[in-house]
């Protein structure tokens, strides 16, 4: 699975989060605070050894109220919403880099 670090732009700018499970349509977005469903946001992605990535998205669902002990990780699912072809290509150049170099690495 691919994992990258990210942060949200304002107003969720202060909010820690680490994406999980990247695709071309969505994440996971790892939180302590998880975000009510519907809610638009604006992610800006740390793609390794590339430039960052904002890309609109959208909070799909939560486990905000799921009980901690049934919970690996905190956080809510997102949609990504209303990007640029410029941006869903960057997207998926960098997934398509990332899962190349990682095959590459278990083959060794």
């Amino acid at each position: 699975t691919i994992s990258w670090a990210a942060v949200l732009e304002p107003p969720y700018e202060g909010l820690k989060i680490q994406l999980k499970d990247i695709s071309l349509g969505g994440a996971f977005v790892v939180c302590s605070k998880p975000l009510p469903p519907k809610e638009k946001i604006r992610l800006c992605i740390k793609i390794p050894d590339q430039e960052e990535l904002l890309l609109n998205a959208q909070v799909v669902w939560s486990n905000a109220n799921v009980p901690q002990e049934k919970v690996i990780n905190r956080g809510m699912g997102v949609k990504f919403v209303q990007n640029t072809n410029e941006a869903r290509q960057h997207l998926e150049k960098a997934i398509s880099m990332h899962l190349k170099a990682n095959k590459a690495e278990t083959i060794v």
